[in-house]
């Protein structure tokens, strides 16, 4: 018994000892890595400000004159383009960046990454926070991490047209440009609002006394009680969906998809039951509305689309809080035409 008891103590204390060795190891490439980066500044980029964990940072454009700092709970959208000391792009939000890099695709959509700004977030690096913790609203800074306040052992590789030719490789510092595009304190008032102006400027319409958060219209249509569509009714649909700046981010329609997206793949209808899901919640609300050979159009916000979460499994993103558009289409009854051509 004293034998087994003194072979797992010597076990637990190898194990300790390795543990030991591994943390100090950590710690001394982290000592070696923070003096590289500390002279490397210092030849490259004196005038940055070097805080207490190790980390630079340096405004490049000043926030304007009474801008707001976020608070936790808030969302903000920044736009930022990551490079390596080298000068290695390794992700970009901006388009321009991107195509100066030969990255972009057609299916990506180049706006601020829209995230909850809080303690802890694992969108942003700890660096990031950091110095979000220091900006406000319009600033543009350039920060300077050590491997351990960015992507640390694991390094960072991007896709979907946001990544820059290089990956980051771990343990090394990474460069960032920051924009604090917009604090948002209540983003459900902010795309409410955002889908009130687009249909006013777009549509034309007066606007309501009263916030409202789905719009649909009838482009062509008939009012035939015979082509009227229930929510146990089975549609076929052909749709564009597109962001309020135009955006097409989705089409089933093969004429659409070869123009926007230079796809050549063969589209075809989406077949629908209301009562049995499958599409978002403004599908469920406007198909009902409709009759077979209708044209329709509707705007809303997010609580009928992706809601906070937003979407990433498709080719292009929506992210949280996004407001869509979708234009479509509900084919003619199909076994209408085949009984009148029967007779």
């Amino acid at each position: 018994m004293k034998i087994r008891f003194r072979i797992l103590f010597m076990l637990a204390a190898a194990s300790l000892m390795v543990m030991s060795c591994a943390k100090k190891s950590e710690e001394d490439y982290n000592v070696i890595e923070q003096a590289s980066l500390d002279a490397w500044m210092a030849k490259n980029a004196p005038q940055a400000q070097r805080l207490d964990n190790g980390m630079y940072i340096e405004t490049v454009t000043p926030a304007p004159e009474g801008a707001v700092a976020p608070v936790a709970g808030n969302w903000v959208r920044i736009n930022y383009t990551g490079k390596s000391l080298e000068g290695n792009v390794f992700v970009t939000r901006y388009k321009e960046v991107a195509e100066q890099q030969g990255t972009n695709t057609l299916h990506t959509y180049y706006e601020p990454q829209y995230l909850l700004y809080e303690s802890y977030n694992t969108s942003f690096t700890q660096g990031q926070l950091i110095a979000l913790q220091q900006m406000k609203e319009g600033q543009v800074v350039t920060i300077y991490m050590p491997s351990s306040l960015a992507y640390g052992s694991y390094g960072a590789s991007f896709s979907g047209g946001y990544e820059g030719q290089y990956s980051l490789p771990a343990n090394v510092p990474a460069i960032m440009t920051m924009e604090l595009n917009e604090v948002v304190t209540d983003p459900t008032a902010r795309e409410t609002k955002l889908v009130m102006d687009y249909v006013v400027d777009e549509w034309g319409l007066e606007r309501p006394e009263k916030d409202s958060t789905f719009f649909f219209q009838i482009i062509e249509g008939n009012e035939d009680e015979e082509t009227k569509i229930t929510v146990d009714s089975t549609v076929n649909i052909y749709y564009i969906g597109s962001f309020l700046d135009g955006f097409i981010f989705d089409t089933n329609i093969d004429s659409v998809a070869q123009r926007v997206f230079n796809d050549y793949d063969e589209n075809s209808a989406t077949s629908y039951t209301p009562a049995d899901g499958g599409m978002i919640q403004a599908f469920y609300e406007a198909v009902p509305r409709m009759h077979y050979g209708d044209r329709a159009k509707m705007v809303f916000t997010s609580e009928w689309g992706y809601g906070m979460n937003g979407n990433s499994s498709g080719e292009t993103v929506i992210q949280p809080y996004t407001p869509l558009i979708f234009e479509f289409w509900i084919e003619t009854n199909q076994e209408e035409d085949e009984d009148s051509s029967g007779e």
